[in-house]
């Protein structure tokens, strides 16, 4: 992607690459450097990705805002939700999963297995964690 300076190293069971795939980077990194930059003007958003490929790749991006805002708020001082529903993999089975996880700051928490990979079954399952 274009100006985005940030690497993430990526460690997965039977993978492992140096730099995120451009579809990580936007889901992982970029969508979240916007929002603390330009926090979101609106209750919440989801984010449809395009098909994920690859492991930790995400099938959507849920942004909630958590706190009031106005234009003069300082972006830092807004408090949002990233979750991100992941393309997983089922460490005993081998079998593809989805995996619910968010960015607290600049940590990555894994929440285990995620709902079915539809917007619909992705929102209920961010109504269920706020």
């Amino acid at each position: 992607m274009p100006g985005l300076t940030t690497r993430v190293r990526i460690g997965i069971a039977m993978n492992v690459r140096e730099t995120p795939s451009p579809h990580y980077a936007l889901a992982h990194v970029a969508l979240r450097k916007v929002c603390r930059q330009n926090p979101v003007k609106f209750f919440g958003i989801i984010v449809v990705m395009p098909p994920p490929a690859n492991i930790c790749e995400a099938h959507f991006v849920g942004i909630i805002l958590k706190s009031e805002s106005n234009p003069e708020t300082p972006p830092e001082e807004i408090d949002f939700a990233y979750m991100v529903l992941e393309k997983g993999l089922d460490p005993e089975s081998k079998t593809e999963r989805t995996v619910l996880c968010n960015w607290s700051g600049d940590v990555h928490e894994n929440h285990g297995n995620g709902p079915n990979a539809t917007p619909e079954d992705f929102a209920c399952a961010l109504e269920d964690r706020l």
